[in-house]
């Protein structure tokens, strides 16, 4: 049986906040994430003056003694809720992360951008803590501490800001927002599974890089977001033709008078007597299709996933005369005559993001011929040691053809959201 600590816990988001890339120290009783002697129990250190958000600096060139201001924190309400199975070490906590920050604080707004930064990092993050556990069920006097990793999965909510409240003449805020936690030792999470698509690109159906052409395209190969190659063209517009003297020779007619059309730059005509000189062109930049290139692959973070497969069976039942094996006579039988897979994907919808978009028009398209998406899923497994990898034998390449593609119902004030269902592709291309 797995003994899941709360104060383990309670280290760890200690640890998540002073990772902060603002440097903003946090602290929990006398837990800062590099003391393993401290507490992460609510019973803040004071200096002697009172202060209880402050810490002595010792400067070892200067001698010098110096304070640095510190973020308090703690934890309201911490209620898990255990799965009951005796081999299953999973639990569920729900609670509200405290802060006092000192409002005056010439960090104040610093204090508050890293607070925000953490909360972020915990909207749906997956990651591995390192325990010391006892094996409750061991009862031996000579068990030993042994080391654990655990599954976490993390879900952050909005920071309230909270109301004033004045300690020793100093006014603080008390921030909070709320937090959950689902730890595990033994049981895997959605989170960890890693899904990556992209769109199949046929010639008829490449799609141009999204930004206009510009001369610093001209005769260059650009990929666009489909994984197709397209190169710039350049076409010319009109001419910009001064007035010159004879240059003397043979000098051409000009096409318009005044002329007005491209050529090359510094070349003359005559109109009427007078003669010009071309000293400038417009030009136009385009996208010229070159080739279909890689299927280019998108990370994606669907809302939900179903996959699986589906055996159709052939059954049988033999005579007891006819059968030399007698089991067969006892009751139906089968055989496997066909086998289907298909997966079905709820995703929101994101116009910005072309893979979203690409399959977001499956609902409403009509197409001559059904586009073929390529579709690669892996998992993130967590090792004993702590450390991640992907094993081969969950990752999965499949070519899909979309099977049915349904928005929910569009609603004023609501997000879109929508579900698309694929099945394999008889073709890759």
């Amino acid at each position: 049986m797995i003994n899941i600590r709360e104060t383990d816990l309670m280290k760890y988001i200690v640890q998540e906040f002073n990772k902060n890339s603002l440097k903003i120290e946090f602290r929990m009783g006398t837990y800062d994430g590099s003391n393993e002697e401290g507490l992460v129990v609510y019973a803040p250190a004071r200096l002697q003056d009172g202060a209880f958000d402050e810490k002595y600096m010792y400067n070892e060139e200067t001698y010098g003694v110096t304070t640095k201001q510190m973020v308090v924190m703690g934890i309201e309400s911490m209620s898990g809720e255990y799965t009951p199975l005796p081999n299953i070490g999973l639990a569920s906590y729900d609670f509200t992360i405290n802060f006092l920050v000192y409002a005056d604080s010439p960090i104040y707004r610093v204090i508050l951008m890293a607070i925000r930064e953490i909360r972020d990092t915990f909207i749906g993050k997956v990651s591995s803590l390192e325990v010391e556990e006892r094996d409750v069920d061991n009862l031996s006097p000579s068990a030993t501490l042994e080391k654990q990793f655990l599954n976490i999965v993390t879900f952050a909510q909005s920071i309230d800001m909270g109301s004033p409240m004045e300690i020793r003449k100093k006014t603080y805020l008390v921030m909070s927002f709320p937090l959950t936690i689902i730890v595990s030792k033994n049981v895997e999470f959605g989170n960890q599974f890693v899904w990556k698509m992209g769109k199949v690109v046929r010639p008829d159906t490449a799609v141009p890089p999204s930004r206009n052409a510009t001369l610093e395209d001209f005769d260059v190969n650009v990929e666009s977001l489909d994984g197709s190659i397209w190169k710039g063209t350049q076409l010319a517009l009109e001419g910009t033709w001064e007035v010159v003297s004879n240059p003397g020779g043979t000098v051409p007619s000009c096409e318009s008078c005044p002329p007005t059309s491209a050529g090359t730059i510094e070349s003359y005509c005559s109109c009427d007597g007078t003669y010009y000189q071309l000293t400038s062109v417009d030009y136009a930049y385009g996208w010229e299709f070159v080739s279909v290139g890689t299927t280019k692959l998108y990370d994606v973070i669907p809302l939900l996933v179903g996959f699986g497969t589906a055996q159709d069976q052939e059954s049988f039942q033999t005579l007891r005369s006819y059968n030399s094996t007698p089991e067969y006579a006892m009751e139906i039988h089968n055989y496997v005559k066909s086998r289907g897979y298909a997966v079905t994907f709820t995703f929101l919808f994101n116009f910005k993001d072309f893979i979203i978009k690409e399959m977001f028009k499956e609902s409403f398209e009509k197409k001559a011929k059904p586009d073929i998406y390529k579709l690669e899923q892996s998992f993130k497994a967590i090792n004993d040691d702590g450390t991640t990898y992907f094993p081969d034998e969950m990752k999965v390449t499949r070519w899909l053809i979309a099977e049915e593609c349904k928005p929910s119902d569009i609603s004023y004030n609501a997000p879109v959201v929508f579900a698309i269902g694929f099945s394999p592709s008889a073709k890759r291309e």
